[in-house]
Order: structure tokens, then C-alpha cells, then sequence
């Protein structure tokens, strides 16, 4: 079970000591108990997408324009029951353009009540299946091309869960309520009343009636309506504010940027707000930071200090990835939360654990989706490791801008580690379609960890030059469209001008394919000559003998190595090898007898089972030699 997201930021240093994070402060791995995901996670969670094509619903979002009303909520107390406390009203009015001739289209919707729907100002028949979670409306003879504008409006409920973290798309909390997280002496409470969203995968649909797939974007508006004393944070530009009596207000967010359901996002509380600018070589980007004024420089929570590195990681993130899309940058620092930040489009959401002042990963992570993910998103949830292994192997790269080659290491290693902690036997999925009910529970690992590994493994393949180059004409062309795992490797593919392994080859071993090579090492000195050593290295992929029967684990993977050899004096490491046959001779000259000879876990994901060092003299063992370890569970630990 994936522990509760909570300390995600409880580091001596930003990166140093990453590669020893244990799983509950991975940044961003979504918390979903086991329970409650095998039960289907009430919005069919367990089921298994059939992957491939986009499946594209007769109609192309153009905006949604939503409104809605939260007084009832946001003026309750504990003391009130559930349905009090949590009620919201609202209106969301979608403006399509029909992709064929029909005379009925769906929507997904799972509030409690659809009270009318309206085709172009009237009203139409409609079919509510609250427990399939779908929105049937009747639209008459609409035809191929013809623009729509229909009106839904509903009503709904929080979760009813006082267990916040089985909780459903709209989250509505209370002051002083406790939520025992298991912070030892550290009694953290509800400081204000709060309502946000949270809709990641498919959880839109509680709070929005919507075309809630991630290949749909379009653009949207907002209107909350709140108490007076309340902000409300959102996507894009805050337009306006509307006061409509002294009792309550609306605001009125505007977002004219293409964005997909599941990175729709509002926050609202008694929030205050922390401005910053980030100046990059074109553009100056307004922050804004919402939290509870409390939180500002406290004892415990200290937003000022969490969030000074941010204008300096903007500018290092648009150096390497390009300018920053979006017209403004911010975060909404909320409790609870049952997960550690969500890449909400230019409104992050993040646990008020984050702003400890502790480090930067997770800052760092969600700042990377807003190119990975939220620039280009997954067309389908089965395309999710482009966006997730896109803002882990972030963190990485941020690493190495501010501290140098070791710590990007540091970075990768970690997750390599993490990587055979939850797949020491070589028994894992692919990170390509992996299913819903497991992305962010069971194989989290997958989409974040070994997707960012697989990112670092193409940027070898190709170098680093070609790498950023590449990726900024990827985000440039798919700039706020969805994009398959298909297009992504077609674009890689088409724009590569040299690498080490084919590109196909290598989406096919390590995207579509899953698991590691095994290897043994056999190295054999076969002459000395005036301090010269000559070693016959015989490398051999064992993992088809060992592993039983896995059809998406390659019999071989044709992959570029390095071969460490070292002893307690020296250590040398060769230039890239290329490894593609099952077993493969390499010889070595050294000037000196290594106790150790492994490969460079930085080229290439894999176990190393066993390395014997003999003498051809002999074929024994030397006596001053060692196996190295035996086994080795991730490549070379020190």
C-alpha cells in the first residue's frame, strides 16, 4: 500500500541524500487505499482503458464556462450535517463544435442532481446515471460542424468520507477539524474552511459535467461564488471580482490557454497571497502564492522561505525547456490533502507540509509538468509516463543545474534504487498502459521512477545536446494539444540525427517492453605484458533463464554499457560499449589487477548477479580478488 504522502520535503539538502527518499515522500505519488481501488474506486478506477486510439466522443470541446456557488458550504460549521456543510449548486455551459451528425451526445457526471439542460437556450430530454457516471442529452438533428451551447445544471455534495483521503473530486473541510496523519507530537488542524478540487485521473466529473478525458482540451472560465471574507484561486487571470451584497462576492477566473478537465482546478479559503516575479531572457512571469496568513513565516510553516527558490527554478526550467507557456505561475497550499502537489495548469496545489522550508523536489516536480503534462498532456491514461516521467527526471535535471553532474547521479540512483525495491524478481509491467486502478498505487513506481530512468536512458542514447533540442521542438509543435506515446516516439524518431540504439528499438525494450537485463561477468586475465594487463571480459543477459515466462520482457536488450573496474587504489571506466547479443566478448587493457568489475548503472537499468574475476593460468579465482557482490540487486551500491 502506498504509505500517506506527508513529508515529502524532510531532507539535510535539496538532492543530496534523494537517492535515500523513502516512498512516502516521492513527490506527487497519489494516495489511493487498496480497498476502495479493488471496489472500483466508485468511478470505475479498476477498469483497464483499451489502449492504442484515442477514443474521441462525437464532439470537440471548445470552452467550458463554469459557475459556482459555495456560500452554504464555506458559512457551515462542524456542527452541521453532511449535506449542509458540503452542498454546492452551480452551472457549467459547454460550448462544442459536432464531429459528426447525431442527435445525442454524453457527458461525464457524477454530482448528485442534473436538475436541466438547455440546447441553445432550450431546454432538452436528458438521462442522468449518477452510478455510471454519465450524462446523456438529447440535442435534436445536430449536424457535422454545427457549434452548441449547452447548459447543464446540478447540484452535488462533497464527500460524504470523513476519511479525507477516499474523498471524490470536490474537497469541502472545516475549521478545526483534525486529521490524524500519524505526524508524531506534530497536531496539525483545519485552520479555515476550504473547498478545491482535485481530479486527477478521472474525478472532474464530481464537480464539472465535462468531456472528462485527457485527450479533450479546450479553453474554460470560472465564477465562484463565495463569503466575503474568502479567495478563490484558479487557472489563468483573475478578470474580476464581483461583490454582490456584503455578505458574499464572486470571482471570476478567465483561462485562455487550451487545458484538459483533469488540470482544472480552484482553491478556496481565507487565503492570503505572496507575489513574486521570475525574469527569464524574454518574458517576466508573475507568482502567486495562496495560503493561510498564519503559515506565512510561522514556527512551523514558512511559505516566504519555501518559495524564495522559485523565481531562480522558472528561470533554469525555461533555459532548458523553453519560454514558459502560461500567462501566470502559482500554488495553493492546502490541508488536508491526501497527496503531495498536483500540477493544476498554472495553479499548483501542494500539502501544507511542503512549506517547511525542507527542500525543493517536489516545487521542482510540479514546476516541471507545466511542460510535461500540462504544455502537452497524455492523449490517454495509458500515455501518463511521458507526463510523469517528464517532471521526475525534473528533478534530476534541476539538480544538476544548481549543483553539478553528482547530484543529477545522486538523483537517478535514487530512483534506480527505488526502481528494485518494488521490482527485485524483474516481474513488472511495462510503464507504457499501465492500468488505472494501479498507476498511482502499486505501479507508482513505474510511471514516475523508471519513467524518469527511461528518460535519462534516451538522453545517453542521444547526448544532451540533441536531447533539449529535441524536447523543445516537441513542446513547440504539440504546444496545449494531447499527445500518444505513438506521436511522442514518432517525433523522437523523426527528428533524431544520430544515436546510439535505434529509437524504435529502444521504445519497444524500454516503453513498450518492461523489466531489466540480468547479467553475469566473467573476466579472465590472459596475459601480462610489462605491466599491462589483458582481460577477456565475457558479458552475459540472463534474465530469460531466471525470470519464467514474461511476454513483455525482451529475451535481450540491446543497450549501450560502461565497464567499471577498480581496486582500492584505482578505478577506470571504458568508453560506451554497445551490448546486443545475449552473450558478448570485450577485451580490456589495464595497468593494474581490479578487485571489482561491474557495469555503469548511469547506462544502463539492470542487475548484476554475479562477476568472477579468474586467471587463464589457473581459471580460478584470485585469491585477492572478490566477487562482486553476489547478488547485486541494482547494479553497483556502494
Amino acid at each position: 500500500m502506498i504509505k500517506y504522502i506527508i513529508y515529502f520535503c524532510l531532507l539535510n539538502q535539496v538532492f543530496g541524500i534523494s537517492q535515500e527518499l523513502p516512498e512516502y515522500i516521492r513527490a506527487e505519488t497519489k494516495f489511493i487505499p487498496e480497498s476502495v481501488a479493488e471496489e472500483g474506486y466508485r468511478h470505475k478506477l479498476s477498469r483497464i482503458q483499451e489502449y492504442g486510439d484515442v477514443e474521441v466522443r462525437k464532439y470537440d470541446v471548445l470552452k467550458y464556462d463554469y459557475e459556482l456557488d459555495l456560500t452554504q458550504a464555506l458559512n457551515s460549521n462542524l456542527e452541521d450535517d453532511v449535506e449542509t456543510r458540503k452542498y454546492f449548486s452551480g452551472t457549467n455551459t459547454v460550448t462544442l463544435k459536432m464531429l459528426e451528425t447525431t442527435d445525442m451526445i454524453e457527458f461525464d457526471a457524477a454530482m448528485n442532481t442534473i436538475s436541466d439542460v438547455t440546447v441553445d437556450g432550450q431546454s432538452v430530454g436528458f438521462t442522468h446515471l449518477k452510478e455510471e457516471n454519465l450524462l446523456t442529452v438529447m440535442i435534436g438533428n445536430a449536424t457535422e460542424g454545427q457549434e452548441l451551447s449547452i447548459k447543464i445544471d446540478f447540484e452535488g455534495t462533497g464527500d460524504s468520507f470523513e476519511n479525507y483521503r477516499s474523498n471524490r473530486g470536490m474537497h469541502i473541510y472545516h475549521k478545526g477539524q483534525y486529521f490524524n496523519e500519524n505526524l508524531g507530537e506534530l497536531e496539525v488542524f483545519t485552520e479555515h474552511n476550504i473547498a478545491y478540487t482535485m481530479s486527477e485521473p478521472e474525478l472532474a466529473r464530481y464537480w464539472i459535467p465535462s468531456n472528462d478525458r485527457p485527450y479533450e482540451k479546450s479553453l474554460s472560465s470560472m465564477k465562484i461564488t463565495v463569503p466575503s471574507e474568502y479567495n478563490v484561486a484558479s487557472n489563468g487571470e483573475l478578470v474580476e471580482i464581483i461583490d454582490i451584497d456584503e455578505n458574499s462576492k464572486v470571482f471570476h477566473w478567465e483561462n485562455n490557454d487550451p487545458i484538459t478537465t483533469y488540470l482544472m482546478n480552484f482553491a478556496v479559503s481565507v487565503f492570503s497571497e505572496f507575489h513574486q516575479e521570475a525574469i527569464t531572457e524574454n518574458d517576466t512571469i508573475p507568482m502567486v502564492h495562496y495560503f493561510w496568513e498564519q503559515d506565512r513565516k510561522g514556527d512551523v510553516f514558512k511559505l516566504e522561505e519555501s518559495m524564495d527558490t522559485h523565481p531562480n527554478m522558472m528561470k533554469i526550467l525555461t533555459e532548458l525547456y523553453g519560454p514558459y507557456p502560461f500567462n501566470k505561475y502559482g500554488t495553493a497550499t492546502v490541508y488536508p490533502f491526501p497527496y503531495g502537489g498536483m500540477e493544476h495548469q498554472t495553479m499548483v496545489t501542494q500539502h501544507r507540509y511542503w512549506i517547511q522550508d525542507r527542500g525543493d523536489v517536489g516545487f521542482v516536480h510540479e514546476m516541471g509538468h507545466h511542460w510535461f503534462g500540462d504544455l502537452i498532456t497524455c492523449a490517454t491514461w495509458a500515455d501518463i509516463w511521458i507526463n510523469e516521467g517528464g517532471a521526475t527526471i525534473t528533478e534530476a535535471i534541476y539538480a544538476n543545474e544548481l549543483y553539478g553532474i553528482e547530484e543529477y547521479n545522486n538523483s537517478i540512483r535514487g530512483k534506480i534504487k527505488f526502481y528494485f525495491r518494488r521490482n527485485s524478481n524483474n516481474s513488472g509491467s511495462p510503464i507504457y498502459a499501465v492500468p488505472l486502478n494501479r498507476f498511482f498505487g502499486a505501479d507508482s513506481y513505474l510511471i514516475y521512477d523508471k519513467a524518469a530512468i527511461v528518460m535519462h536512458l534516451l538522453k545517453l542514447n542521444i547526448g544532451d545536446e540533441q536531447f533539449y533540442r529535441i524536447l523543445n521542438e516537441i513542446f513547440e509543435e504539440w504546444k496545449y494539444k494531447s499527445i500518444t506515446t505513438a506521436e511522442f516516439l514518432k517525433e523522437w524518431t523523426d527528428r533524431t540525427e544520430s544515436s546510439l540504439i535505434d529509437m524504435e528499438l529502444f521504445f519497444d525494450q524500454w516503453v513498450y517492453g518492461s523489466g531489466h537485463p540480468e547479467y553475469t561477468i566473467e573476466s579472465k586475465l590472459t596475459q601480462v605484458i610489462d605491466d599491462e594487463y589483458q582481460f577477456n571480459i565475457k558479458l552475459k543477459q540472463i534474465h530469460s533463464e531466471v525470470i519464467g515466462i514474461n511476454g513483455f520482457v525482451p529475451d535481450y536488450f540491446v543497450t549501450p554499457i560502461r565497464i567499471i573496474t577498480e581496486n582500492e587504489n584505482t578505478s577506470d571506466t571504458t568508453e560506451i560499449l554497445i551490448n546486443d547479443k545475449i552473450e558478448q566478448d570485450f577485451s580490456l587493457t589495464l595497468d593494474y589487477i581490479p578487485t571489482d568489475i561491474y557495469l555503469d548503472e548511469m547506462t544502463t537499468l539492470h542487475k548484476l548477479s554475479e562477476s568472477l574475476i579468474t586467471s587463464a593460468e589457473t581459471d580460478e579465482k584470485f585469491s585477492e580478488m572478490k566477487l562482486y557482490p553476489n547478488p547485486v540487486s541494482s547494479g553497483h551500491s556502494n
